[in-house]
């Protein structure tokens, strides 16, 4: 019973593993599109979520004030 619970665990545990190098792989594929010609410095995963919300909300901004 035990290890049928600690295979479960562990097979849900790979399953979030991978779909964790997934989300990072196109967040680093949006990263790449957005900041083609200047890319700034990131060390984590948060902070390249963060520049990624930065740019989409300035280039909202943007285009929302454009239109007005």
């Amino acid at each position: 019973m035990e290890l049928a619970i600690l295979k479960q665990y562990y097979k849900e545990v790979v399953e979030t593993q991978e779909k964790i190098k997934q989300a990072t792989s196109r967040l680093e594929g949006i990263y790449t599109k957005m900041f083609e010609h200047e890319k700034p410095e990131v060390h984590t995963i948060e902070e390249l979520k963060q520049k990624i919300m930065l740019e989409i909300k300035t280039q909202l901004f943007q285009k929302f004030e454009v239109e007005l």
